[in-house]
């Protein structure tokens, strides 16, 4: 039984992973750092607190500071919303809507800082959908840790059983299986591999697939 849903944000809800991680490989250029992509993809779904404590131990830094780096990479992507506006997943409008129409209690948990979080859900008329949101280290730890998806569980007034959670990445994958929740991705960057599938309820396409899938759950 579906009670709740909970949303990641970014590469879930809005199509913005991509255009980070090409924002940070641009920063890293202009200012002559040699970091590995690998490393700078790390830095999804988890707190900007842990992406700058895992930053001080990488290669190719070249001197420059997270927090330089990281201002460079946001006024990149706010110059793209200021021409593009903010990219939405297809089907999110379409999933909060059901999830109104059907007493669905519906929240976000994101790594992203509050300020920032709040921006885009003003700016995309998501905001009048959420009963409950989890930004930055609210919860306390990131994911890949459970805190997250416990606390949303908590914040809904329901069991983690009964919670189902919407993610992109590996990291919130691991976060929603190790809390209990029923754990639903829709891949972005990654693919799953053959461990992560383990950890997956349910792999769809699209955000448009999770209607019919709660239907089934709720018949």
């Amino acid at each position: 039984m579906v009670k709740a849903v909970v949303f990641d944000m970014d590469g879930v809800m809005y199509d913005t992973e991509r255009l980070s991680h090409k924002s940070w490989l641009e920063v890293c250029r202009e200012m002559g750092c040699t970091i590995k992509e690998e490393d700078l993809l790390s830095f999804r779904g988890r707190p900007r607190e842990m992406n700058e404590q895992q930053y001080a131990h990488f290669e190719g830094t070249n001197g420059v500071s997270y927090k330089v780096l990281r201002k460079g990479r946001d006024r990149r992507m706010q110059q793209y919303f200021a021409l593009h506006g903010i990219p939405v997943k297809p089907g999110l409008y379409e999933l909060m809507d059901f999830l109104k129409k059907n007493g669905i209690r519906t929240g976000v948990a994101t790594g992203t800082a509050r300020d920032i979080a709040e921006e885009y859900w003003e700016k995309t008329d998501v905001r009048q959908y959420l009963d409950f949101t989890i930004c930055g280290q609210e919860a306390g730890r990131g994911k890949p840790e459970p805190d997250v998806y416990l606390r949303a569980a908590s914040m809904a007034g329901v069991k983690p059983e009964e919670c189902m959670i919407i993610e992109d990445s590996p990291n919130g994958i691991r976060a929603g299986s190790a809390a209990g929740c029923i754990t639903v991705m829709v891949p972005d960057i990654d693919e799953p591999d053959e461990g992560l599938k383990r950890l997956c309820r349910y792999i769809c396409r699209s955000l448009k697939d999770i209607p019919e899938i709660i239907r089934e759950l709720n018949s």
